[in-house]
């Protein structure tokens, strides 16, 4: 059932507590207005038993009369595209209450559908076989019914309404292009993975990535062979591969791993291995590993190959811890040799700029030219022979007072004496005037 306006109760124009003969007067009566093959169907779903708790199931059971006729009218108007307040009904069970937020949700808008979700998927975990009996039994106390029995029919049934459930969903998202389906499916495993499978409302998320799944297989093959054919083609030129065509490959793998980690996040929360990732996985990342070594080892294209490894560790290493622990050592080895090969270029650089700088002192001749000098020169003193008191000029200050020790050679030839005394006063002596000639 894709509507609830296809319910059984809505063709007839019934309530889950009419008795056998009230449901009869109200099929003739709708067999005079509308399709008489379709109220002879309603009619027979609820009374046969089992069809009969599909049906209730599907419906608003527990709400009085008044309370179904607005929920109805709430969803005529959303299908309009007003209805932006709520139904207006009176506290509902839990059964009526799921109802009235899935069958919202189908008649909605596609707008945000992620906290429409979960909120449905957390409705329906909470629905149990108590919780299901208790309100589905009032109502079949009023008809004359007999109760729902515990059991493999119950469950049955409940397993078929979870089934529905999904299938209204999933035609509603389906809606949404492959990106946009790709991240609800993703947000939605990691909901599931949160508390290791515990969380509530997962059997529906469950269900509906396991959906997706199905969904995108046909994408997720194009992807696989798309990046095979394009890493042997890359190996066949892989030294003038240029840097644009390896990064549509890592584009590519960035993209396959996207579509598979729904899944895998989801089987990882199981406890259990996707076999048909796992082949894809092991047929994939062999030959792009051979890839990146090559460019590596061979070419000394360490950077792409980084990248390339990089990529495989995104998209693969959730599969296996054995992927995980080979990644990250040829991680590590890439990153010791970016490294040292960065290291190396720097040396080169500054080798490089001191070259040029001694080209640069030496000018155009080759000589080694004085360097210039920098900031203010020391300004000269104006004055001459400028000595400190009791300094006396020509001898060291080291030595001032002091008497000159004579040599040797001073010492074997006297002194002249150059002074004299006249009238108490030492002077210096005069020179003797030499005889003019007379000749």
């Amino acid at each position: 059932m894709k509507s609830v306006f296809e319910s059984p109760f809505y063709i007839l124009g019934a309530s889950p507590r009419d008795d056998r003969r009230a449901l009869m007067d109200k099929a003739d009566e709708r067999a005079l207005l509308s399709d008489a093959e379709a109220v002879g169907r309603a009619r027979a779903a609820l009374m046969d038993p089992r069809e009969r708790l599909a049906a209730e199931l599907r419906w608003f059971s527990g709400a009085s009369d008044d309370d179904v006729a607005k929920i109805l009218d709430w969803l005529r108007e959303i299908e309009a595209g007003d209805g932006g307040h709520g139904p207006g009904a009176s506290a509902l069970g839990r059964v009526a209450s799921l109802n009235v937020a899935l069958w919202a949700f189908a008649s909605r808008r596609l707008e945000g559908p992620e906290f429409s979700i979960l909120h449905i998927s957390r409705m329906f975990e909470r629905l149990d076989e108590a919780v299901v009996r208790s309100e589905l039994d009032a109502d079949r106390d009023a008809s004359g019914f007999p109760r729902v029995a515990l059991g493999a029919e119950l469950d049955d049934a409940l397993r078929d309404h979870r089934k529905d459930i999904v299938s209204v969903l999933i035609d509603k998202i389906s809606g949404l292009d492959l990106r946009g389906y790709t991240t609800l499916a993703t947000r939605f495993a990691e909901k599931y993975a949160e508390k290791g499978g515990a969380y509530e409302g997962h059997v529906l998320l469950g269900d509906i990535v396991d959906a997706y799944e199905l969904h995108v297989a046909s994408d997720r093959e194009e992807q696989t062979h798309k990046i095979i054919s394009m890493t042997e083609l890359i190996q066949r030129d892989d030294q003038d591969a240029s840097v644009g065509e390896i990064e549509l490959l890592v584009g590519d793998i960035g993209w396959w791993g996207v579509l598979t980690r729904p899944s895998c996040l989801v089987a990882r929360a199981r406890g259990l291995e996707h076999p048909t990732l796992h082949e894809e996985a092991e047929e994939i990342l062999p030959v792009v590993r051979s890839l990146a070594l090559a460019l590596c080892n061979e070419h000394s294209r360490e950077e792409d190959a980084w990248g390339l490894t990089i990529a495989m560790k995104d998209a693969f290493a959730g599969f296996s811890p054995r992927y995980a622990v080979m990644l990250d050592e040829d991680i590590d080895a890439l990153d010791r040799l970016i490294e040292r090969k960065r290291a190396a270029e720097r040396m080169r650089a500054e080798k490089e700029v001191a070259r040029r700088e001694r080209r640069r002192r030496r000018g155009p001749s080759g000589r080694r030219r004085k360097p210039r000098h920098v900031g203010v020169r020391k300004k000269r003193s104006n004055v001459v022979n400028e000595r400190r008191p009791n300094e006396r000029r020509g001898r060291p200050r080291s030595v001032r007072g002091r008497k000159k020790r004579p040599s040797s050679a001073n010492a074997r030839r006297p002194r002249r004496k150059t002074s004299c005394v006249v009238k108490g006063r030492r002077t210096r002596a005069a020179e003797p005037m030499r005889r003019a000639s007379t000749s």
